[in-house]
């Protein structure tokens, strides 16, 4: 598996830190595939510990650290299954191992890896880390997380002396990689109001904002602007409170939407029934109250409704994000092509927190690997990228321009040729400009326009069947799925586009199969010559697909 460009960025500038400090966090949004990031940090330490809180991050972890370092040694230390990797790669439920029956269990490592490390000040992390420096005072710690601690620093701080990196949404979406944000700020004319709730633990008073926003006024103005804008795409909204969920759960029923509600009291049974027929698409739209804000991906969801508050910039990145996520299995939603996802916001968070890619504009596209400026908050002391504006450790907010808080991205776009230049792979264009497809050897991805829409597949050499990766109107998304597809399943070595052989004249089977005659003028190069020959091999398997699935 080969790294996105930005992703190795990532990984030399927390291993830089690691070097430097002992201990970094680094931040990556929703998309950024931080799994895969933190697998190739890991596998650089001869021992590693992985610490996770739920057993789905587990399986996930393992799993992709295997596909990066497919050669290394692994072992889980779970409830039901308590095994140590003594000179390899350990992945641990942090309720497991931090226990006091548990920890002395542990055996020495280079270095622990904390996923979703907003949590790491709780008791158990800490425990694990004291052991750890006991068994062996050099370990390094390194956290990777979407939203570290919003609040004053102290949590962060317990553990970490310095932020690494911060990938941005907006990176993110001008790479193609999650779909554009279109946001709708709804004022109610209660921003001050809101703002000014009282707190209730780290977070506003949520029976306070119910009261000014759980009322019949502003629920007929949701279903209003709802049905302008995005009453016919699959919805997920975020009330204040359990109640207010439900109510706007009723209003919605009533105005004749399939919708249904999901609470933290929800049982296991029926909240996987609601979820299944939200995927399936017989429900349209799910209310809840924090329960999906955090490790709740549902691809086909193209409009988040933010009907709350939130004191916390992280939070509203959490609850935007799950409307975010390109559709990456095409045959799980027929029909349905996915370019942007409408935010509608009534809780004026947009305003007061100024959009989504001010938290970190990362120096430029074009950064190189290797150590990136720095700056210390004069708040809570944390080391932080100089491009933050707001400092991810504390919030703190550094002195910038006025935003009116409606733009979201501004102009941040990846073109179509820088994307072609970060590719490992040589993307070739075939029938004027209809056909675009780049062979890694043992796969091969192409892009096909077809009606105003770029369909993207991928080929595995030795197996019969395509794969539909993605629709969209937007070719620099089409180009950003096939690229990955490459990256994961492509020959890393010997199809790179540095390769001499790839500008080789064409063989005499090539030319023999093309039907080109082996004295002509216009003979392509190797490399051509195998996309063409990809190209003729699929052609008709990729017509069917397209016949299939556009009508």
């Amino acid at each position: 598996m080969q790294l996105r460009p930005r992703q190795t960025v990532f990984v030399d500038r927390c291993k830089t830190a690691l070097t430097q400090h002992g201990n970094t966090i680094g931040v990556a949004t929703v998309g950024f595939g931080k799994t895969i990031a933190l697998s190739a940090i890991a596998a650089s330490y001869p021992r590693s510990l992985v610490l996770q809180h739920r057993i789905e991050l587990l399986e996930q972890n393992r799993s992709k650290f295997q596909r990066v370092a497919p050669n290394a040694t692994t072992a889980t230390f779970a409830a039901d299954h308590k095994r140590w990797a003594t000179d390899g790669h350990t992945f641990a439920m942090v309720q497991s191992l931090g226990t006091k029956v548990s920890i002395p269990l542990m055996q020495p490592v280079d270095l622990i890896v904390i996923d979703e490390a907003h949590h790491a000040s709780a008791a158990s992390y800490l425990r694990v880390i004291e052991q750890a420096k006991k068994l062996n005072p050099a370990t390094h710690i390194l956290g990777v997380t979407a939203t570290p601690e919003r609040g004053d620093g102290k949590g962060l701080r317990a553990v970490f002396s310095n932020i690494a990196d911060v990938v941005s949404l907006a990176e993110m979406v001008q790479s193609g990689f999650l779909v554009r944000p279109r946001t709708f700020v709804i004022d109610l004319g209660m921003q001050d109001k809101l703002g000014a709730l009282k707190k209730s633990g780290s977070e506003f008073d949520m029976d306070a904002a119910a009261a000014l926003m759980d009322i019949e006024p502003v629920t007929e103005r949701v279903i209003q602007e709802w049905f302008d804008l995005a009453k016919d795409r699959k919805t997920i909204g975020f009330a204040t409170n359990v109640a207010h969920a439900k109510h706007m759960t009723e209003a919605f029923k009533n105005a004749g939407v399939a919708v249904e509600c999901v609470d933290g009291t929800t049982p296991d049974a029926v909240r996987r029934g609601i979820w299944r027929r939200f995927k399936s698409g017989e429900t349209q739209m799910v209310w809840n109250c924090a329960v999906a804000t955090e490790g709740f991906d549902e691809p086909s969801v193209s409009c988040v409704i933010l009907n709350r508050p939130s004191m916390h910039k992280g939070t509203m990145i959490q609850m935007i994000g799950r409307g975010l996520r390109t559709i990456s299995e095409p045959d799980q939603y027929p029909g349905l092509i996915k370019d942007d996802c409408i935010i509608i916001d009534l809780g004026s968070s947009l305003l007061n927190h100024g959009g989504l890619e001010v938290d970190a504009i990362i120096d430029s596209r074009q950064a190189k690997p290797g150590e990136a400026p720095t700056k210390e908050c004069p708040k809570c002391k944390t080391i932080i990228p100089m491009g933050c504006r707001n400092c991810p450790s504390c919030s703190h907010q550094f002195l910038t321009e006025d935003r009116d808080g409606r733009t979201l991205v501004g102009d941040f776009v990846l073109t179509e040729i820088e994307l072609l230049d970060l590719s490992p792979y040589r993307w070739e264009t075939l029938w004027e400009n209809q056909v675009v497809i780049a062979d890694g050897l043992s796969a091969a991805a192409i892009l096909v326009s077809y009606a105003g829409i770029w369909w993207t597949y991928g080929i595995l050499k030795g197996e019969r069947n395509i794969r539909l990766l993605n629709r969209s109107h937007d070719k620099i998304m089409a180009l950003a799925n096939g690229d990955d597809f490459l990256r994961t399943h492509g020959d890393k070595t010997a199809a790179k586009k540095s390769k001499r052989w790839l500008n080789e004249r064409a063989s005499e089977k090539q030319c023999q199969i093309l039907g080109i005659s082996p004295v002509s003028f216009s003979i392509p190069n190797r490399y051509k010559a195998a996309c063409m020959l990809t190209w003729m091999f699929n052609e008709k398997k990729i017509q069917a697909s397209i016949a299939a699935h556009a009508h």
